[in-house]
């Protein structure tokens, strides 16, 4: 089995198990809050020190790209436990990352501030 066939193979278990797009939510948000932690920190320290810029590069962005990950992954253990996840011959109906298409698939209500948010996450 190659190294590509591993990783498909991979892929099509955890797609179809719920609880594995959960355990991935999970795993992303405290990855996600840890990152925030340190913005918030960083941002502390600047202002103590009467700067705008933290000595280090932002993690904004990373902390930012996370989130999107998490939501993506929880949003997708939903449609697993719908059923609606897959199509009809097996493969993931959400192979991207569009998460403003996947919350109107589980049937969430999106503001026009949440949309535009969503979509550049």
């Amino acid at each position: 089995m190659t190294q590509r066939e591993v990783v498909e193979e991979f892929f099509r278990r955890h797609s179809r198990s719920r609880l594995m797009w959960e355990l991935h939510a999970v795993t992303l948000r405290y990855a996600m809050e840890a990152l925030f932690r340190q913005v918030f920190a960083d941002t502390a320290v600047a202002l103590h020190h009467r700067t705008r810029k933290s000595l280090r590069p932002s993690l904004h962005g990373p902390a930012l790209m996370l989130a999107g990950m998490m939501l993506e992954a929880a949003a997708k253990a939903v449609l697993t436990a719908r059923g609606t996840a897959l199509r009809p011959d097996g493969t993931p109906r959400f192979k991207d990352h569009d998460l403003a298409g996947l919350a109107d698939s589980i049937g969430l209500s999106l503001s026009k501030d949440d949309r535009f948010f969503l979509k550049r996450m």
